[in-house]
């Protein structure tokens, strides 16, 4: 899938996960679209189509993540490089060890956010907010990244259908 569309599905994915939970009044269980959409263009997309569709993405999700402005772009670029070192390590397919290594980044992810307000603003509340959710939000997280990993990965095979040979099935 191109890297144009590959940014217009993410993005429609982000309103909508932000219009449901907004709609419900449930915006503290939301599944980090974001972070599973980095985590999917860190293990499937090359380094340069990746990280140009993260960059293209950072603000729209600054606009509709309700995380800390800022801080949740530095952690989600933080996510976006430590994955790359461990990409080829990580078997293909979205299973358990992806699920795993989802918890792992969405842990990394929130100790980025806590490291950066830490230095900067050291008496903030929203560490202790951080701090109190990085459990079960890692969960929920890892959840969404799979559920991304999988919907981009479905896209992915409906655009290029597989190349059949002039003898092939004969």
């Amino acid at each position: 899938m191109p890297g144009f569309l590959t940014w217009i599905v993410a993005v429609l994915l982000m309103l909508l996960e932000s219009t449901l939970l907004a709609a419900f009044g449930v915006e503290n269980l939301c599944l980090q679209t974001a972070l599973g959409v980095t985590f999917y263009l860190a293990l499937e997309r090359d380094f340069v189509p990746g990280a140009a569709t993260l960059a293209a993405l950072l603000l729209p999700i600054e606009w509709l993540v309700a995380g800390v402005p800022g801080y949740y772009a530095l952690g989600l670029v933080t996510v976006f490089l430590l994955l790359r070192l461990v990409r080829g390590s990580i078997q293909g397919g979205w299973s358990v060890a992806r699920f795993l290594l989802a918890v792992v980044a969405a842990m990394l992810h929130a100790i980025t956010m806590v490291v950066a307000l830490l230095v900067s603003d050291p008496s903030s509340p929203v560490v202790g907010a951080v701090l109190w959710q990085i459990l079960p939000a890692s969960l929920t997280a890892a959840v969404g990244c799979l559920l991304v990993g999988r919907l981009f990965a479905r896209l992915d095979a409906a655009m290029a259908p597989r190349q059949r040979g002039l003898l092939d099935g004969i």
